[in-house]
């Protein structure tokens, strides 16, 4: 968080060759600096658990056109998949329109 501002900056921070793409590599270093950054992976729910494994489980479920790399769009996408933006003006207009019956046609 402190090094990544953004999504884009996140990225490149983790990867460390520049290549546009983590490797499971990058990504297990990733994880390994989690762990080992002064205890702190017991409060990110790290402690214990196999690295190596685990950074190939991330690998396979991020790396959507399975070329061995999670590329920025591929994170960018999996990351919208688990976290929709908020809610847009439309959204909010038409459920004000519904709670609070604005706009409805026919209304006495």
């Amino acid at each position: 968080e402190r090094h990544a501002p953004s999504l884009r900056a996140f990225f490149s921070f983790v990867d460390l060759n520049d290549s546009k793409g983590l490797e499971v590599s990058e990504i297990k270093h990733l994880l390994k600096s989690l762990t080992a950054a002064n205890d702190r992976g017991a409060s990110y729910g790290l402690a214990g658990l196999d690295v190596v494994r685990l950074s190939e489980v991330f690998l396979s479920i991020l790396d959507i056109d399975k070329n061995h790399l999670v590329d920025l769009w591929e994170l960018q996408r999996q990351i919208a998949l688990a976290a929709p933006p908020g809610a847009s003006l439309v959204e909010l207009v038409s459920h004000f329109e519904m709670k609070y019956g604005h706009g409805r046609v026919g209304a006495v």
